[in-house]
């Protein structure tokens, strides 16, 4: 319906988990396909890849696995930021509507950071909640069987995981900070709609589990969501 109606569309990232990427990312005649609806296509290849990632660029393998690529090297979320602004700024110059799809692996473990944020956020820790490390035995097994976290673990697996996942996001936030610029130099801040949301929450220690997002829990259902626009 936007492309009838005459918008540009565009897919920069992930778009499906591995499982659906098999048509996308190459089928058993070695041949990739470009999903109906979008005028410009990143599909990752695969959909969790951080450095040295192979994306489906409308249709055709294209790997980036050069540290010295210009404008984000071979970081994934540069990569598709990149993509993703060249078609915005494309279709703001040319006065055509447009829908942008961003979707960053980020913060999605392993949660590499880029380079150049890797020492951002040194004393950052995950949230002590109430339900932090605390012991519930009257839960289901997987949380009634937890052990006490121990300081190791906390820091390698917990607060560590933590601090990548907000470095992870200072690349998210560098596209976010670089679009609305774009829109807002071609005047256009009153005709567009900015999106941001995720997936799922995250426990990170709330009855002593591990990162994950697999539990009937605020941390696990409430997930982030921020929309600014024409008259929001």
């Amino acid at each position: 319906p936007l492309r009838a109606a005459g918008h540009r569309t565009g897919m920069f990232g992930k778009y499906l988990n591995s499982g659906g990427m098999k048509h996308v990312c190459g089928d058993d005649h070695g041949e990739w396909h470009v999903p109906v609806g979008w005028s410009d296509f990143w599909g990752a290849c695969p959909d969790t890849c951080y450095v040295n990632c192979t994306y489906n660029v409308n249709g055709a393998p294209r790997s980036f696995s050069d540290p010295a690529y210009p404008n984000g090297s071979n970081y994934g979320t540069s990569i598709i930021g990149n993509a993703s602004l060249a078609f915005v700024a494309a279709s703001l110059e040319a006065g055509d509507p447009f829908f942008a799809y961003v979707a960053s692996h980020a913060p999605h473990g392993p949660a590499t950071p880029a380079p150049w944020y890797r020492l951002e956020y040194p004393h950052a820790q995950a949230p002590r909640t109430e339900a932090w490390n605390v012991s519930s035995p009257d839960k289901h097994w997987v949380v009634a069987t937890q052990p006490a976290l121990t300081d190791s673990y906390v820091e390698k697996k917990i607060d560590g995981f933590f601090r990548d996942r907000l470095r992870s996001l200072l690349s998210v936030d560098d596209i976010l900070r670089d679009a609305h610029q774009l829109v807002k130099s071609h005047g256009q801040l009153d005709s567009t709609y900015f999106i941001v949301t995720s997936d799922h929450g995250l426990h990170m220690g709330q009855f002593r589990l591990g990162p994950c997002k697999r539990q009937p829990y605020d941390t696990d259902l409430r997930i982030p969501f921020f929309i600014t626009g024409p008259g929001i």
